[in-house]
């Protein structure tokens, strides 16, 4: 039998439906499931990926299966903000003066802030 025959008879026997108000449950949905777990393992390299969804290029694997989450990128945006901003230590801001700045003293201020963290 087919393997998508097999999964639909099997849903049958356990009651599960196979179309629900949060989208299909198929072999494909399975397969992107599964993928998508693939992309989300830090410890494998894009070949590996590619490899574990048995693709003929690494473009597949990463455009037509990887999915942006915004749960993902609110996470990674929260770390990278945690990494590089103090929000404990006032900022250094460059002396005021009636003449503008040169950059490198609004950089120097910059970089002292980050090293302040």
């Amino acid at each position: 039998a087919h393997t998508a025959e097999v999964l639909y008879r099997d849903l049958r026997k356990a009651q599960v439906d196979r179309v629900t108000s949060m989208g299909k449950f198929d072999f494909h949905s399975l397969r992107t499931a599964y993928i998508n777990f693939v992309l989300r393992d830090s410890t494998l390299s894009p070949t590996d990926m590619q490899d574990l969804a048995r693709h003929g290029s690494l473009d597949m694997t990463m455009t037509v299966y990887g999915r942006a989450r915004a749960d993902r990128m609110t996470e990674a945006a929260r770390r990278i903000s945690e990494e590089f901003c103090v929000p404990s230590a006032p900022p250094l801001r460059p002396p005021k003066t009636r003449k503008a700045q040169p950059l490198w003293i609004q950089e120097v201020a910059l970089l002292l802030n980050w090293l302040r963290r």
